[in-house]
């Protein structure tokens, strides 16, 4: 794929925070126009099999298949994060399923689920299970929920990365498919460590918030989700280049890459 190496350099982060000790790991909303790659990039990061590196791949799942079939590996810790390479698949279903999902992805990626009873099983662990959701959805279906998703604070709790194509990378992409050089895209290895803890000095976290001060959404109020967004982020990127500190390399690259955040679409690759 063609100028996404800012974008894959986001997804790895976010990645690297499902590692991070006493910190909840980021979520992410990719967000583009239909046929921009978004699904792509995202799978990008999977091997075969269905977990992976923490990673439970699904393009389909209903909160009653997670705890039924996945429950154990909830509770182990073995499903850092799950990711959907199109959210749109979770929607197309009726106003009940699809509402139940949001739903209970609100508890899971913040408060952690601890019991679940239903007709079908229960789920039950000692303590909250917290998991992050990576995922994808185009610009006009996201524009049609975003309302609700608001209402709901599902907006809040993910942060938005959306992008769209210049007319320069548009040219090369057409011909790169003239060329089929699609034919050998490559996945993306991760080597994620072992639970780790990243310090994050007080004078990084306020230069951290500045970035998050310009990128605030008004679906969060105050801006204390996504402040605590921005520096999970960058503990993430720290961890990823193999440092166990946020430093000022760390607010220099999201200064760079925060443009991507937000829901306009108007960072061009």
């Amino acid at each position: 794929m063609i100028g996404v190496e800012s974008l894959e350099r986001i997804i790895k982060a976010a990645l690297f925070t499902t590692r991070l000790e006493g910190e909840q790991p980021l979520s992410m909303m990719i967000i583009a126009s239909v046929g921009a790659g978004k699904s792509s990039i995202l799978s990008k990061f999977i091997k075969d099999g269905t977990i992976h590196n923490g990673i439970l791949y699904a393009t389909d799942i209903t909160p009653f298949a997670l705890h039924k079939k996945h429950g154990a590996d909830l509770k182990a810790g073995r499903i850092k994060v799950i990711m959907i390479p199109d959210l749109l698949n979770m929607l197309n279903k009726s106003k009940d399923q699809s509402d139940a999902f949001i739903t209970f992805m609100n508890s899971l990626i913040e408060e952690g689920l601890a019991r679940v009873e239903s007709a079908q099983s229960s789920f039950y662990a000692e303590f909250p299970v917290q998991c992050s959701l990576l995922t994808a959805i185009s610009k006009q279906d996201f524009d049609a929920r975003r309302k609700k998703w608001s209402s709901l604070g599902f907006l809040s709790r993910t942060l938005p990365i959306s992008y769209g194509y210049g007319k320069a990378t548009v040219d090369n992409i057409f011909r790169s498919i003239m060329q089929r050089e699609y034919s050998g895209s490559h996945k993306i290895t991760l080597e994620l460590p072992e639970t780790t803890l990243v310090q994050m000095p007080v004078e990084i976290a306020a230069q951290g918030l500045q970035i998050a001060k310009t990128v605030k959404d008004d679906s969060d109020l105050y801006g204390f989700r996504r402040f605590k967004q921005i520096q999970t982020l960058l503990q993430g990127m720290a961890l990823s280049q193999g440092r166990h500190i946020v430093g000022t390399e760390d607010i220099a690259e999201l200064w760079e890459l925060k443009e991507f955040i937000g829901y306009d679409c108007s960072k061009q690759l």
